[in-house]
């Protein structure tokens, strides 16, 4: 064999063996396991930030009911903050001149004294009306007190004793309120806060 030819076959096996070696390698290693594998990176959160909610609205509170005319003849209640001491409504409505007072009687009443409330007059809606304010009083009779009643929207003179009984009779929601007025009355005192006078208020 020449010597040319032994190169050359040295120079192949030494090639085939360097082949052989490399995909020994190739083949030995094996495809990550999931234990070498890199978790993925969390996503980063706010420590301080409170969980998310969803927003409420806060109920609307209930509307008041409206207020309904008020019963007279010494029903309980408050008067409206607009009510008045005057003697009616409109361009012909006054004050009331000192020593005057406009009252609702209730059924207290008796045959020597009236018990009632200030009344005070309502000229808007929707509480037109006579309203009953204050801490219930008690009022005597001076000697020769008058009394006038509303009959038929017309003043009527009428002894106390029939006042009286007149009063607590249209005062009680339960009995006959046949001929009753209005149920308010205006009374006139004296210096010691006796009743001088009281007539009653035609009803609207």
């Amino acid at each position: 064999m020449s010597s040319r030819r032994v190169l050359w076959a040295v120079a192949a096996a030494a090639a085939a063996l360097t082949l052989t070696a490399c995909n020994n390698d190739t083949d030995n290693a094996g495809p990550a396991t999931a234990g070498t594998q890199a978790a993925p990176a969390p996503a980063a959160t706010d420590a301080g930030a409170a969980p998310e909610t969803a927003a409420t609205t806060a109920p609307a509170p209930a509307p008041a009911p409206a207020s309904s005319k008020p019963a007279t003849g010494g029903a309980s209640g408050a008067a409206t903050p607009t009510g008045v001491q005057k003697d009616g409504c409109g361009a012909t409505g006054k004050p009331l001149a000192a020593g005057h007072r406009n009252i609702l009687p209730t059924t207290r009443t008796t045959a020597t004294a009236i018990s009632a409330k200030d009344a005070l007059l309502e000229c808007t809606q929707p509480d037109f009306g006579w309203w009953p304010n204050g801490a219930e009083k008690s009022y005597t009779f001076a000697a020769g007190a008058k009394a006038e009643v509303a009959v038929d929207l017309q003043p009527q003179a009428i002894s106390l004793a029939k006042l009286t009984e007149r009063i607590v009779r249209c005062a009680d929601d339960t009995a006959d309120h046949l001929g009753c007025g209005s149920g308010a009355y205006q009374i006139t005192l004296d210096a010691g806060g006796k009743i001088t006078a009281i007539r009653e208020y035609a009803d609207f």
